[in-house]
């Protein structure tokens, strides 16, 4: 006959199970009777309907002609108006400004992660997703025409494109520049002449500014995407709007993250990112992004967000958008 060992399992210290269903059996309760919203959220950002993006938008971009934002642009609008700014901030000031109609800026890639200065632009500004798009990215190592490559040693662009190729970069012995955006370094590069410089940039860029090609696809990861979002000072709403952004921030209490999930859960509604980011002007302090699916006009959905907007001292609808490409 074979003897079994038989494990005690002993309470860990500081476990706080007891503690944990208490606080969601109140999250429970609290959606079950959840608060009337002193607004609605019609009342605080009225939603502007459209069929589409309109053609011949007045639309901002970040760098120069060539950038990925440029192809993102021309992936999401028909005929756009385009109008390039130096840095992320300032597209996102021109949207509130009313210099643009809408503005197109990169927030995440597959391979580098999150753009957080985008994310801090679009919460601070006040903006609104009105839709995303994915662009396959991928990267050439280009220099001037009068270049001799055997003289090269540094790369030139943008820090996440630098991120993208850091592998490749380091394994030519490449040291990272950087740069206000990929397009930017390229025209940097024509302009300047024969130099010791290359840069890291896309096949369009490099033609548009007349440079030498030595490699592509130089990208660490050959499944490169950067997603890209359409921002509106309107909140705009889409057929097919299926993804809600949200950011906010909460008491740095133990398990209070935890709770407000549970809120999700208990109004089926299916997460797909949670993020978190430092908010540089308080110490230790963050700010948390969720996307959620889910449409602002379901009454459960939006009374959820109303409430939410009463409770806590930082909240943001950042919008309603759907996914294309």
């Amino acid at each position: 006959m074979t003897r079994m060992n038989t494990v005690e399992h002993a309470p860990l210290p500081g476990i706080q199970a007891d503690k944990v269903l208490a606080d969601t059996a109140e999250q429970l309760r609290w959606v079950a009777g959840m608060p009337v919203p002193s607004l609605s959220m019609a009342e605080r950002h009225p939603i502007h309907g459209i069929e589409a993006l309109p053609a011949g938008a007045v639309v901002g971009c970040p760098g120069v002609p060539g950038a990925y934002t440029h192809m993102a642009c021309q992936a999401l609008f028909t005929d756009p108006d385009i109008r390039f700014y130096p840095h992320f901030g300032d597209v996102a000031a021109a949207i509130v400004a009313g210099e643009v109609a809408y503005g197109v800026l990169p927030v995440e890639n597959s391979s580098a992660g999150q753009v957080g200065e985008v994310l801090e632009s679009i919460a601070h500004y006040g903006l609104f997703i009105a839709q995303s798009v994915d662009i396959k990215v991928e990267h050439c190592l280009c220099i001037h025409p009068d270049t001799d490559p055997d003289s090269v040693h540094t790369a030139l662009s943008h820090p996440q494109a630098l991120a993208q190729c850091k592998r490749y970069l380091a394994g030519r012995g490449l040291a990272p520049k950087t740069a206000s955006n990929t397009s930017a370094a390229a025209k940097e590069i024509g302009d300047a002449g024969p130099q010791s410089v290359a840069c890291v940039c896309s096949r369009q860029s490099a033609e548009l500014y007349g440079l030498r090609i030595l490699e592509e696809g130089i990208e660490d990861f050959n499944q490169n995407y950067t997603r890209f979002l359409c921002l509106s000072a309107r909140n705009v709403l889409l057929p097919g709007a299926d993804t809600i952004s949200i950011a906010l921030s909460l008491p740095n209490e133990p398990g209070y993250l935890h709770k407000i999930l549970t809120r999700f859960a208990a109004c089926n509604l299916d997460l797909s990112r949670i993020l978190s980011m430092p908010i540089a002007s308080r110490d230790f302090n963050v700010l948390f992004y969720l996307d959620f699916r889910g449409n602002i006009r379901d009454p459960l959905v939006a009374r959820l967000l109303g409430a939410m907007y009463d409770e806590f001292d930082f909240f943001r609808f950042l919008g309603n958008f759907s996914r294309i490409g």
